[in-house]
């Protein structure tokens, strides 16, 4: 809303007030009472218009910050490399969260030559298995505005293409290397949503394809999940450890 229409709107709404209190304390005759009334109106009234204009200039500034904010957004959501990278480091995040650094490198180089988003390794267990995150939004963004039966097929298929052909099959060839890491990797999927349609789309078997290709798609609460556990799983080896030193140090009769 304009500044200047604020401002008029809220000197009028006074001007009204004081008009009214101005009639009722001539009719009383009350000269001194007025004049303090008067004094008192018109303190207020500057005071009101100057607390308006701050009010409004702040919510101007806030609306623009807001509003670039939002562009900002917008772009990244619009540019698959921004995007992406938004994704990757969310993913970083929850591994961080759950997962001693030690366990962890983030764009890592591998032996073929690629890099990879993320790496967990355990070496003295000689585990190791690749994440890498993907951006998958054209492709839903179709299917999920597709309207008619033909449309939709077509959408499936699309998506379908997307995930397995373009995305995990390439995880597939770059990020699974035998004698280097597990016989598996994990697509980490950002969007819930898009999580749900890759189990939901009926015309085609999108996970049991990911899965021929030995590539597991994760979302943010699965990867949670799965990382969750393999805390547990250090727990319980070190604790297994421990025990064993405690026996071992032990002498027996």
């Amino acid at each position: 809303m304009d500044t200047n229409i604020i401002i008029i709107g809220c000197t009028l709404v006074i001007l009204v007030a004081l008009f009214l209190i101005y009639k009722n304390s001539n009719k009383d005759g009350d000269l001194n009472h007025e004049t303090k009334v008067q004094v008192q109106l018109s303190n207020e009234f500057e005071k009101t218009l100057e607390n308006i204009k701050g009010f409004v200039e702040e919510s101007k500034k806030k609306t623009e910050e807001n509003w670039s904010m939002f562009k900002d957004f917008d772009s990244m959501m619009n540019n698959r490399q921004e995007r992406g990278s938004f994704h990757q480091k969310e993913m970083e995040v929850i591994l961080k969260d759950r997962l001693p650094n030690k366990f962890l490198s983030f764009q890592k180089g591998l032996p073929n030559g690629k890099i990879v988003d993320g790496l967990v390794h355990f070496e003295e267990e000689k585990l190791r298995f690749c994440i890498d995150s993907k951006s998958i939004f054209e492709s839903f963004d179709a299917l999920r505005n597709a309207k008619t039966r033909p449309e939709i097929l077509k959408a499936e298929k699309n998506f379908s293409d997307d995930v397995v052909k373009k995305n995990a099959k390439k995880i597939s060839e770059d990020y699974i290397i035998p004698g280097f890491t597990t016989d598996y990797a994990l697509m980490f999927i950002r969007s819930e949503n898009v999580f749900s349609a890759i189990h939901n789309v009926e015309s085609t078997d999108i996970v049991g394809d990911c899965l021929k290709l030995k590539v597991i798609p994760v979302s943010p609460t699965h990867l949670w999940a799965l990382v969750n556990n393999l805390k547990e799983f250090l727990k319980d080896k070190n604790y297994v450890e421990r025990a064993k030193e405690t026996t071992n140090g032990l002498a027996f009769p």
